[in-house]
């Protein structure tokens, strides 16, 4: 499997687009929810932290009038999350998919999942569930399901036929011996994260998709090595079968 600066390389490759129609289409994920199960588990913390700080009764008048708005679009936010976002989300990585293969696809391609939005809806809810039930030991072995799962979006990208349950079971196979190379690769956006934060979000709208378009990367060069590491084994299971079938 290649560098992680090689990945990236390739991911920047599959964003250069025309800058109207990749802010576009950042605008619709970031705002549908559509960011993956980080964004989704983050709306939920500051939901409660917000929920917190109101009932601490720290805060009154204007302050609290903010927070509660604050709170009601957050709320909204989640809810779309739910219901639009976990299918936009396999969308996008389908478009990101189709782009790495070098072939120009249709924005509308972001709505593909949406006849199987019960479905989508159920692998966002079982991702969030699992990493969360994981996280109640420790903040370490959430992050290590959240990379575990990774890929069971693009996989469903990939296979639409593929049901929530069985593309969290792949992307754990997939995941094995891996998760620390992906972890890097995002790792290595930590800069662009910081300065988008510390500019009130407003460079997400380019973060994203590179992030998103890196991981889509990996996805293919995991899945070419499995399926090389497949046709290996099936060789060496061969080979040893001719040798027994020789000896007898």
């Amino acid at each position: 499997m290649p560098e992680n600066q090689k990945i990236k390389r390739e991911a920047m490759r599959m964003v250069r687009m025309n800058r109207g129609k990749l802010i576009q289409i950042s605008l619709i994920i970031i705002l549908s929810g559509g960011t993956g199960l980080l964004g989704f588990i983050s709306t939920q913390a500051a939901i409660f932290a917000v929920s917190a700080t109101l009932h601490t009764g720290a805060v009154v008048g204007t302050t609290a009038g903010v927070l509660k708005w604050i709170y009601l679009l957050l709320a909204l936010h989640l809810l779309s999350s739910i219901w639009v976002g976990s299918f936009i989300e396999i969308g996008f990585a389908r478009l990101l998919l189709h782009r790495t293969r070098g072939e120009a696809v249709p924005m509308e391609i972001l709505l593909f999942f949406r006849k199987r939005w019960l479905e989508a809806v159920m692998l966002r809810l079982l991702m969030t569930i699992k990493t969360l039930l994981w996280s109640m030991l420790f903040i370490f072995p959430g992050c290590f399901a959240m990379l575990r799962y990774a890929m069971a979006p693009y996989l469903m990208a990939q296979h639409p036929q593929m049901g929530a349950p069985e593309a969290i079971k792949v992307s754990t196979h997939l995941m094995q011996g891996y998760k620390k190379k992906l972890f890097f690769l995002i790792l290595s956006f930590a800069d662009e994260i910081i300065i988008s934060i510390l500019t009130l979000g407003i460079p997400f709208v380019y973060v994203v998709p590179r992030i998103e378009a890196a991981v889509a990367v990996f996805y293919w060069e995991r899945v070419a090595l499995h399926d090389k590491q497949l046709r290996e084994l099936e060789r060496s299971v061969k080979r040893e079968e001719k040798k027994y079938n020789e000896g007898n």
